[in-house]
């Protein structure tokens, strides 16, 4: 990206996405919600866009279908110590601001403090369950960045594929 963008770097807004993981050869990702893996997901970034800064890092929870199920314990994260990390690595100046992803309306409400900048949630013709955070994101002004807007096949066990007409 770095030699893509090269003198243009202030000209492009960095956004990515922390909170899972791929595992080669499996679908779906594996959640990396701790803290420590939060920043290491972010240092990666870095490394990958050859750049010192990311504009935006959306958090990705992974506890809400149609999400993975979370089986280790070691996964179950509370949001404010997710945050504490975010906000840590935005007050250094590694990321600019913090953005939530397949977070409820209650999970969005409670991070309002930290300063969310973004919210991406899966939102379609078909499926507008997440119309109150799409109101709560316009009140606030922040970026709404809705995933499979067209309301596309997700794979198996999304609920963007259930609801798709056939």
């Amino acid at each position: 990206m770095a030699r893509a963008f090269g003198s243009h770097r202030d000209e492009v807004v960095f956004t990515t996405k922390v909170g899972a993981r791929p595992v080669p050869g499996a679908v779906p990702m594996t959640a990396a919600q701790r803290p420590d893996e939060l920043r290491q997901a972010v240092e990666a970034n870095l490394r990958s866009l050859g750049t010192d800064r990311l504009d935006l890092v959306h958090l990705r929870r992974m506890d809400m279908p149609p999400g993975l199920v979370i089986t280790d314990p070691q996964q179950l994260v509370d949001l404010d110590d997710q945050l504490a990390a975010l906000e840590a690595l935005r007050e250094s100046g590694t990321i600019g601001a913090i953005g939530l992803s397949h977070v409820s309306l209650a999970q969005l409400e409670r991070a309002l403090p930290a300063g969310i900048s973004a919210v991406s949630n899966i939102y379609n013709l078909l499926d507008r369950t997440h119309e109150p955070l799409l109101r709560l994101a316009e009140t606030g002004a922040m970026v709404w960045a809705p995933y499979f807007p067209l309301g596309a096949e997700a794979g198996p066990g999304c609920r963007a594929s259930r609801t798709r007409p056939r």
